[in-house]
């Protein structure tokens, strides 16, 4: 038999109701809210910004509750409650149980707005300073689900304009940029959870058809350069590839170094004797152990040059080959040998 791991047979419907439960409390774990029960005699700083308040961690609130937070705002910044669920048993007149506001630090002066809230509805309530004091106070008879409010720091320039990080409600108030859109009324008058009249709606829509068109032509554009690209490396890898192909093989060569072989230096021969070398390997070329030259006797003579001066390079002794301007044979008369007849 198999099962589904971790989870029991026909258990779904639990499971499904478990997940919905952590999701919720997931939810409300990443929703920044107060409760007045677990501050009870403490303050709470709304700085320039603002936040959430209920009355109880619990659905219900208990009996015989006497509970006082302070909320403070930066300096010159004023303090805004409104009110999104009230539901507090008062009976006649609110004397069972209610919720009274004081301004300032303490509760001995009540704000001039609303003193005492009980019932089902409430109406907003704007301080006069920078802190307000709340007091949630039941007896030991009836019960309900208490209150929730939001708790908002703002200001109201006369002569100047909101920051750079508050938006501007339609009332003139100026608030947390990060307050718009929380589901809250924030502002007072429900703005900040509105598009405000002075916001051209057609312009915001061509704005964004713009920016949209801008952006698919962006990308077209840059995917038809990385296709551009591609086929680029693809088309030089191509061409060398095919020219390491193409490209002939050069033979090589081997150097191989000889030794050159020694020769036998050439002897000058005496005068007389015939100027034909002596062949190599044949005995009686020059008798064992003489020299060539007489020892310590030059070449030459000492100071006569080798040939008379004015003279082509010949022997001195040797005619030359016919004489001087002189052909071969007298002119005119016809070349014979001896025996022949002309």
């Amino acid at each position: 038999m198999t099962t589904s791991l971790f989870l029991p047979p026909c258990g779904y419907h639990q499971v499904f109701a478990c997940a919905v439960g952590i999701l919720m409390l997931l939810i409300r774990t990443g929703d920044a809210t107060e409760y007045m029960d677990q501050n009870c005699g403490g303050t709470i700083d709304a700085g320039r910004s603002g936040d959430k308040l209920d009355s109880q961690i619990d659905y219900y609130y208990g009996d015989l509750i006497d509970c006082t937070v302070t909320i403070t705002a930066d300096f010159n910044r004023r303090i805004l409650l409104t009110f999104s669920q009230v539901d507090i048993d008062g009976g006649l007149g609110c004397n069972s149980d209610y919720l009274e506001v004081y301004e300032g630090s303490s509760t001995l002066f009540r704000s001039a707005d609303l003193g005492v809230i009980c019932g089902t509805s409430a109406g907003n309530i704007v301080s006069l300073t920078n802190t307000i004091t709340l007091r949630f106070k039941t007896d030991y008879s009836g019960s309900g689900t208490g209150f929730v409010l939001s708790y908002t720091s703002f200001e109201s320039p006369t002569f100047s304009t909101c920051g750079a990080d508050e938006f501007k409600c339609d009332n003139n108030r100026c608030i947390d940029v990060s307050l718009r859109f929380n589901s809250y009324d924030n502002c007072g008058d429900n703005s900040d959870e509105t598009f405000s009249t002075s916001i051209n709606v057609e312009d915001t829509v061509h704005k964004t058809v713009g920016l949209a068109i801008g952006i698919l032509v962006a990308i077209i554009i840059a995917a038809i350069v990385g296709v551009v690209l591609v086929c680029v490396c693809v088309g030089c890898i191509c061409y060398h590839c095919c020219c390491k192909k193409r490209q002939p093989q050069q033979p090589s060569y081997q150097v191989v170094s000889q030794t050159p072989q020694q020769q036998p230096p050439m002897a000058m021969q005496p005068t007389g004797q015939s100027s034909q070398p002596a062949s190599y390997g044949q005995p009686g070329a020059y008798p064992a152990g003489q020299q060539a030259y007489p020892a310590n006797q030059p070449a030459y003579p000492a100071g006569q040059p080798a040939y008379p001066a004015g003279q082509p390079g010949l022997s001195p002794t040797a005619p030359p080959a016919y004489p001087a301007v002189q052909p071969a044979y007298p002119p005119g008369q016809p070349t014979a040998y001896s025996g022949e007849k002309v």
